[in-house]
């Protein structure tokens, strides 16, 4: 992967893939160092590589499928808390 690439926009499926690990991980809350969001990081990588996409080493890492996921949570109408104000309209 090219350092000078910047990465691409979380995709519809991606969001749902990150979802998907989101809802399935609840009542409990996602971790950074969670197995769940390391094999996220993974299957996105994956898909990404076979792609091809061109863009730099933090590509889907799991820093960036947590906070994605942290960002979904802001909207989740069952957490009590406030969330990641990040985000974007596939979050809601």
């Amino acid at each position: 992967m090219n350092k000078s690439q910047s990465n691409p926009k979380w995709s519809l499926d991606e969001t749902i893939l990150a979802f998907d690990v989101y809802q399935s991980m609840k009542p409990k809350n996602p971790q950074k160092t969670s197995p769940e969001v390391k094999e996220l990081s993974i299957l996105l990588n994956n898909l990404h590589q076979k792609l091809g996409t061109s863009a730099d080493e933090k590509l889907r890492n799991e820093a960036g499928c947590y906070m994605k996921m942290m960002n979904i949570r802001a909207h989740d109408p069952e957490y009590q808390g406030a969330g990641l104000k990040g985000g974007n309209r596939l979050d809601r």
